[in-house]
């Protein structure tokens, strides 16, 4: 199968909704359709398809392996998931749900140092907030506490969202997307249980 086939009847049909948390908006119909398109992707995923898709340097198809390793509970890939979250490849959404899937120590460790070193670079945002988010879930599942190193006060959440941009002193503090944190990891929680729910039609 070319890259192109690989493409458009892996990844086209299904990576947007993927991205983040809007099809929980979407209409029941939409939700429905989405969801029969992924269950048939991740019933032809065998092992060689998902590391193809998951390895390719196109972030489309990184994400999409990453949430085939979410739906398939593939906790045999968290190491080379966690790994590829370090080194900047471009599935993050995707490897931060799946790393929250695992709920380990370990995945937990890749997500703090994921986030100690992303929260450094305070005048770049990008998928610090889905990380944090995937840290509180493991908390809230284990009883753990490590979300606690990354929000003490003034910690490396702090000091990132409190930076002063440009000439105006703008801080992401101010805007509802870095501030409302509870509202959030509420939405990233529904986007993971809506997820889930597929892996449990699959059998996984």
């Amino acid at each position: 199968m070319t890259e192109i086939e690989l493409y458009q009847r892996y990844v086209d049909p299904v990576y947007l909704p993927l991205m983040g948390t809007v099809i929980l908006t979407q209409s029941n119909e939409e939700k429905e359709g989405f969801k029969h398109k992924f269950k048939q992707i991740v019933s032809e995923s065998d092992d060689d398809l998902i590391k193809k898709l998951l390895r390719n340097s196109n972030w489309r198809f990184s994400l999409v392996g990453a949430w085939i390793c979410f739906i398939k509970n593939k906790t045999e890939m968290s190491d080379e998931i966690g790994k590829m979250l370090l080194q900047g490849k471009s599935g993050t959404v995707g490897y931060c749900y799946a790393l929250a899937k695992f709920k380990t120590n370990e995945t937990a460790q890749y997500l703090i140092q994921y986030l100690e070193k992303e929260l450094k670079r305070v005048n770049d945002e990008t998928f610090q907030d889905t990380a944090l988010y995937s840290l509180k879930y493991i908390d809230k599942i284990k009883g753990t506490n490590y979300a606690d190193l990354i929000l003490k006060k003034d910690g490396p959440w702090d000091n990132f969202v409190n930076h002063e941009h440009g000439i105006k002193g703008f801080k992401l503090s101010q805007g509802d997307r870095w501030s409302n944190i509870d509202k959030h990891f509420n939405k990233f929680v529904q986007m993971l249980d809506f997820i889930e729910d597929l892996a449990e039609d699959n059998g996984h």
